[in-house]
Parts: structure tokens; C-alpha cells; sequence
């Protein structure tokens, strides 16, 4: 046997061969590759009503949404007049801590020179005196007018000593 000639059988059969591969493959080629799904028209049904619920529920979430934020707001502008009021009210409270603290000084200035006092039965305290005359306590008084119970019995121990 002549090498040429085994050369070419064995080319001859390497052709063969590959033939047969690509053959088997070509025929086979259908189960290896993959089908796309089928979709139904129920399949397309259930996606659609799925998808309208999700925008139902999207929808409802923004509403949700928008009405928590209006009232985070309106709790917000609450707030802030509620804090515009504390702060007018702080700055009466200090106003009217340096009234009573100058109102103390004139009692106790009037405590000791009794000759300046001006009479206690008349002006802001009459009310007071008059209360105590009806037999009410200092701390009915104190209730009733809104007035510092230390106050109410300063008065009173002022007009007491006067009247002695």
C-alpha cells in the first residue's frame, strides 16, 4: 500500500466523519435548543389584571402618601404657632416676673415706711381685701383672682399691720 493512499483514505473518512456529526446535529438541533414559552390568551389575562392591580395599589399608595404629607404640614404649621405662642408667653411671664418683683419692693418699701403707703383698700388690691371680708382664704382668693398666694397674704398681713 502506497502512503498517498492511506492519506487520502484517511481524509476520505475524516470527511465522512464531520458529514455525520453535522447531520446528527442539524436533525438533533431541535431537542437541544430551547422553545420559547408559550403565552395564552390566559397568561396574557392574568399579566394585564395583575398589572392594573399593581397600578390600583401604586395609586392608592400616592394618595396615602400625598394625605400623610398635608397633614405632616398642617401638624407642622401647629407647631409653629404653638411655639410663637410659648414664646409670647415666656416673654410675659419674664414681664410679669419684673412687675412682681418691683410690686414686692414697694410693699416691702411700704412695710417699712407705712406713712408713704398709699391705702390698700383701694387701687388693684381692694379686690382682695374685699374677698377677705366675704371670709374667703388666701388660697380661695388665690384661685379665684389668679393671683400668687404669697401675694394674697402679703397684702393681707400689710393691711392687718395697718389697721393696728
Amino acid at each position: 500500500m502506497n502512503v498517498n493512499y492511506l492519506f487520502g483514505f484517511q481524509i476520505a473518512t475524516d470527511v465522512l466523519i464531520c458529514a455525520g456529526i453535522l447531520f446528527l446535529l442539524l436533525r438533533f438541533r431541535k431537542y437541544f435548543k430551547p422553545s420559547p414559552p408559550e403565552i395564552s390568551e390566559q397568561t396574557i389575562e392574568e399579566f394585564s389584571q395583575l398589572l392594573n392591580e399593581s397600578r390600583i395599589a401604586a395609586n392608592n399608595f400616592l394618595q396615602e402618601l400625598e394625605q400623610e404629607k398635608k397633614d405632616l404640614k398642617d401638624l407642622a404649621a401647629a407647631v409653629e404657632e404653638r411655639e410663637k405662642k410659648l414664646q409670647e408667653l415666656i416673654t410675659q411671664a419674664k414681664h410679669y416676673g419684673d412687675l412682681l418683683s418691683s410690686e414686692n419692693m414697694n410693699k416691702i418699701e411700704e412695710m417699712e415706711n407705712p406713712e408713704k403707703a398709699d391705702s390698700l383698700s383701694e387701687g388693684p388690691y381692694s379686690e382682695i381685701l374685699n374677698l377677705a371680708r366675704k371670709g374667703l382664704n388666701e388660697e380661695q382668693i388665690s384661685q379665684q383672682l389668679g393671683l400668687p398666694e404669697g401675694e394674697i397674704e402679703l397684702v393681707l398681713n400689710l393691711f392687718r399691720e395697718r389697721r393696728k
